[in-house]
């Protein structure tokens, strides 16, 4: 039994300064953000865990309690504290966002904090860079999962660990699909989100914050194509049951007429 213990008292000694150091973020706790672009721009819809973002309004906004549902009266800060850690730009230009959040709210529906912006970019979309602070600075230091949907290409990607940037070539993916990046595991490093949520939830956020003043999004290819077979179907359906009845009734109408007196 002594022999036991001495082994882990050494195992902690060994790995726990190394987990220490790396200040990884917080195990099974992760916010999303569903990019999306149209035009010159690119909007962000971002899903945040809520305990995060609450310590964040208590320790640096409220110095205070604050309850989940009044989030949206930190706007202003929370504003700040986003464009300050997070940057986009394009083929190396940085892309400009609005003074202020287009909307910051709890989200009932998902039990997460949503934030909803856009960057406009001065040249048509071609090599996007993505850098991300905002989750590793909050109180509760964790993971953002990413992805980004162009046109009929959804691209899926993760901040890893302690990574903070992100880099998209538009003009190397293909026309349509899923395009996942691949991950190179690397030596006492691990990504702590296992399977994320890939679900896009928030399109009709990010089309509503796209506005009058760019090109919101076509649907995607599949679903389009997907509209238009069940429409053939219907209406191939519709000319079969016409033609059906055309062939039936006028013989039973005739049969009837034959067996009348």
């Amino acid at each position: 039994m002594r022999v036991v213990l001495s082994a882990a008292l050494v195992a902690l000694l060994v790995f726990c300064p190394r987990m220490a150091r790396a200040h990884a973020p917080t195990f099974a706790v992760y916010s999303k953000y569903e990019a999306t672009t149209g035009g010159k721009t690119v909007v962000f819809v971002f899903a945040f865990d809520k305990m995060p973002v609450l310590s964040l309004l208590e320790r640096d906004a409220a110095h205070g309690k604050v309850e989940v549902n009044d989030v949206g009266q930190y706007s202003a800060f929370f504003s700040k504290y986003l464009f300050d850690r997070f940057y986009v730009a394009n083929d190396g230009a940085a892309c400009s966002h609005p003074p202020q959040l287009g909307r910051f709210f709890w989200d009932e529906n998902t039990h997460n904090v949503l934030a909803v912006t856009k960057f406009a970019c001065a040249s048509e979309l071609t090599d996007l860079t993505i850098r991300s602070l905002v989750t590793h600075d909050m109180p509760v230091s964790h993971e953002l999962v990413g992805d980004l949907q162009h046109g009929n290409v959804l691209v899926r990607y993760f901040f890893v660990g302690d990574d903070i940037e992100t880099h998209v070539a538009l003009g190397s993916l293909p026309a349509s699909g899923v395009v996942a990046p691949r991950r190179v595991p690397q030596r006492n490093r691990f990504a702590y989100v296992a399977v994320p949520d890939e679900e896009r939830r928030y399109n009709a956020l990010a089309s509503a914050e796209f506005g009058a003043d760019a090109a919101a999004p076509s649907p995607p290819a599949w679903r389009a194509r997907r509209i238009l077979f069940v429409w053939i179907a219907v209406a191939a359906a519709a000319l079969i049951g016409l033609k059906v009845k055309g062939a039936v009734f006028p013989g039973r109408v005739g049969q009837h007429r034959k067996d009348s007196p």
